[in-house]
């Protein structure tokens, strides 16, 4: 179950970087349970996705991220991935105006 868990935790990052970029959000970290990583004798990991300005909290069960292993991302997973990633989207703020008053 370890490297299953530890497989299918690189799986759904890799899926949140590819989200990431196609929504053109810079991801700068990834925590599993915070410093603590993969806890084997949880039922629930909680993936931190850190970006410029948010972050957020992705939280799955043992059996989704040791899934991923095998199975690759599940929809709903991907679903949820895709929801904290648009979480932490900052949109670029306006366009200051060229030239001056006048």
């Amino acid at each position: 179950m370890a490297d299953a868990l530890h497989e299918g935790a690189a799986r759904i990052e890799q899926r949140v970087r590819q989200r990431a970029q196609d929504a053109h959000v810079a991801v700068v970290q990834m925590l599993w349970n915070g410093d603590e990583g993969l806890r084997r004798d949880a039922e629930l990991q909680s993936l931190i996705i850190e970006g410029m300005e948010k972050s957020t909290q992705l939280a799955l069960t043992s059996d989704q991220v040791g899934g991923a292993a095998e199975g690759g991302v599940t929809p709903d997973v991907d679903a949820l991935i895709e929801e904290a990633v648009n979480s932490i989207h900052v949109p670029a703020g306006p366009t200051p105006p060229e030239g001056g008053a006048g």
